[in-house]
């Protein structure tokens, strides 16, 4: 792929700017040059559609990048209303409003779509099964944009972490230092997902007219224990204070019930964005890896 385009005039929407994805996507979309308007929870609540219209309005953003979701996964069984509204009912609002104005919409999704448990890698045109409220909240938000907007990009990603924030990394260098034993499932296979790499592909991706749906995910592949027991190990050698786990164990999924069901496999096939990159995504180890640098640098200023 081409370097990247000039950013276009006018700002650019980004919602979900303090979560995960959106906060590693605002300097990067700063430093390329784009104006980044990245209103907070308290400027904008996005569960009231008629006031995200009226801002859409005001605003008239030159793009829109939603990587707001709802993403309590469990509470969603029993709290459906907000994951339909964040999920769903704001993805189609972005989505027709985008199409009116002829202007780009990057929209995030989740491995939880295709609901698989088959042990295959999964590529985009696998038929979506999801197995919660949060998964279908999810897919109707991804046949929404689809239905609405022929030019929408979506990128379903899966596992995503950071080095700070609530997420399976910093969970787990948490209790290493708490507990001397952990039980981590080992029946549930996909690929950790550095939200810098989710990030720097997705600027990548708007200097180029790509539309319609991507698997950005990190190549290969290991089960939540794998990925404990990869953390455990790199903290052992990069000497982190406090350590107290002395052993993991793996469990299946039904020893640990949760009121949402989780796919099996999110094993996601990278390889159409591969080709449209012209390059090789980097390896789960590798993000890992230079993740886990980054946890280290925060706690040294912490």
């Amino acid at each position: 792929m081409s370097d990247l385009l000039p950013a276009p005039a006018g700002p650019w929407l980004l919602l979900g700017s303090s979560g995960q994805i959106g906060s590693a996507l605002l300097p990067l979309l700063k430093a390329a040059g784009y104006l980044v308007v990245a209103p907070s929870r308290q400027e904008l609540d996005l569960r009231d559609l008629r006031a995200l219209a009226i801002y859409l309005s005001d605003l008239q953003p030159a793009g829109i990048l939603n990587a707001a979701a709802y993403t309590t996964v469990d509470r969603a069984e029993s709290e459906p209303a907000p994951a339909w509204t964040l999920n769903a009912e704001l993805p189609a609002l972005l989505a027709a409003y985008a199409t009116q104005q002829q202007i780009r919409l990057l929209h995030y999704s989740s491995d939880y779509v295709y609901g698989d448990d088959s042990g295959q890698w999964l590529d985009e045109q696998q038929p979506l099964a999801p197995q919660s409220v949060y998964a279908r909240s999810k897919a109707a938000g991804d046949q929404a944009v689809l239905a609405a907007n022929a030019n929408a990009l979506i990128l379903r990603t899966s596992w995503v972490y950071a080095a700070d924030g609530q997420n399976f990394l910093c969970t787990m260098l948490r209790l290493m230092r708490q507990q001397a034993q952990l039980q981590i499932v080992a029946d549930q296979i996909g690929a950790p997902t550095p939200a810098a790499l989710v990030a720097t592909v997705s600027l990548r991706l708007l200097a180029a007219p790509v539309s319609g749906v991507l698997n950005l995910a990190s190549r290969g592949s290991c089960s939540w224990y794998q990925f404990a027991k990869a953390i455990l190990d790199l903290a052992r050698q990069q000497g982190v204070s406090g350590l107290c786990c002395q052993h993991i164990s793996e469990i299946p999924s039904s020893v640990w019930p949760a009121p949402a069901r989780r796919p099996l496999n999110s094993r996601l096939n990278v390889t159409a964005m591969e080709q449209l990159l012209g390059e090789r995504l980097p390896d789960w180890q590798q993000g890992l890896q230079q993740t886990f640098q980054q946890w280290l640098a925060l706690q040294a200023t912490s």
